[in-house]
């Protein structure tokens, strides 16, 4: 008993209290910030001058975890965002994008940006299919590679027009700027 309560006194006489009423570490006291003085206040924990920190982490990753030797993807983007300043709604900027070959077993990172912005996806391969049930979802794909933006990507006449068909994708609502799931049978 006698230790902790000269632990105690220990880490409260190396707190001193600033002009600001604030409890603050003295750092050439205590490598490393007790753990009830904020981190914002631990010098330890700030980043050192110079210093370059990791890049945020963003994308969409999707794991084959099927029995289907390859599957293709298709993602669809859309970038309407919160009503502007002005009142007016903001213009919306869908794009639907593939295909991406995932072997069984495999990840691939199918988009590189804001995870957030993915709306849905859709998928083949051999027999199976992996597709929404809402129409309200639907977005332009071909057989091969492509990239529909716009009117082009969420509208059946323009989507025809581009040479697309229209297919309802299954939704995903990626909370995070870097996502990822697995796909399944």
């Amino acid at each position: 008993m006698p230790n902790k309560k000269l632990s105690l006194i220990l880490a409260v006489s190396i707190l001193v209290v600033s002009p600001l009423g604030l409890l603050v570490r003295q750092p050439s006291v205590l490598a490393d910030c007790p753990p009830f003085v904020p981190d914002a206040l631990c010098p330890s924990n700030k980043p050192i001058p110079g210093q370059r920190l990791p890049p945020v982490q963003k994308g969409l990753t999707i794991c084959n975890k099927t029995s289907v030797d390859n599957v293709y993807v298709a993602i669809a983007l859309d970038y309407s965002g919160p009503f502007p300043s002005d009142g007016f709604p903001a213009p919306r900027y869908t794009e639907s994008h593939g295909w991406w070959k995932i072997e069984t077993g495999a990840c691939k990172k199918v988009y590189e940006n804001d995870a957030s912005r993915v709306r849905g996806y859709y998928a083949k391969g051999g027999d199976s299919v992996w597709r929404g049930s809402d129409s309200k979802l639907s977005y332009c794909i071909n057989s091969s590679e492509f990239e529909f933006k716009y009117q082009k990507a969420y509208q059946k006449e323009n989507c025809e027009q581009a040479g697309g068909e229209m297919v309802a994708f299954r939704p995903v609502r990626p909370s995070r700027q870097a996502y990822s799931f697995n796909l399944t049978n």
